[in-house]
């Protein structure tokens, strides 16, 4: 169904101050004499169908809105039975059931755009990896201030290995081992491995013996 144009509210309201009637206003503004009316009961906080009081930000009562909503429902419904385009008269284009050729391929090229705005507005994942705002996002949830600063200090990169956030998941891990100790001199940035790495070791019952085994079985190692 074509989109209704827009009109102005502020200019229709001054003309009708100035006229008084609104078929002048109409004949004056080029416009349709029910607009007039409906922009007036709206400006007065009445329904433009019924001329009942509404609610504030609302142009339509409650049973208007329900009536108005069961009508484009059973319009929607006609139109796809009859395989007519829900934007204008063509026939549809299949596989789709609403749409023409030419405003299927409109309906995804918005779809496409307004996926995009929500996804830069919201940080959304990329490749399962939270970007710069989510992530400083999650950590000041679960941290709080300190952690974003911990994050913001070590640059979002493992202190140990380098490697930057984007790259590798880049967590934040405690020195004490206790993680309700949340401070900026008990807190430090580690990737995945070297998280795990550094948990494996201090909770085993003989690192040096380990770190000892490792040595010998991989001599070509780079192990410190």
């Amino acid at each position: 169904m074509p989109s209704r144009v827009p009109v102005d509210e502020d200019a229709i309201l001054k003309a009708y101050d100035e006229l008084g009637n609104g078929r002048a206003v109409a004949r004056t503004l080029g416009i349709h004499e029910n607009t007039v009316y409906a922009v007036r009961k709206r400006h007065r906080g009445a329904c433009v169908r019924c001329g009942r009081p509404v609610l504030p930000g609302n142009k339509n009562c409650p049973d208007c809105q329900k009536h108005l909503r069961e009508d484009v429902k059973a319009k929607r419904a006609e139109r796809m039975r009859r395989g007519i385009c829900m934007q204008c008269d063509e026939v549809v284009a299949p596989p789709s059931r609403c749409y023409c050729a030419e405003h299927r391929r409109r309906s995804a090229e918005e779809q496409v755009k307004r996926r995009s705005e929500v996804t830069a507005k919201r940080g959304h994942y990329r490749n399962g990896i939270p970007n710069q705002r989510q992530r400083e996002r999650g950590i000041q949830g679960r941290y709080g201030e300190s952690g974003v600063q911990i994050w913001r200090r070590d640059q979002g990169s493992c202190v140990v290995c380098g490697v930057a956030h984007g790259t590798k998941s880049v967590h934040i891990h405690h020195i004490d081992g206790n993680d309700q100790h949340s401070t900026v001199e008990n807190m430090v940035c580690l990737c995945f491995y070297c998280h795990k790495l550094t948990h494996l070791l201090i909770e085993h019952p003989d690192p040096a013996k380990m770190l000892a085994w490792l040595r010998a079985t991989y001599p070509d190692a780079p192990l410190a």
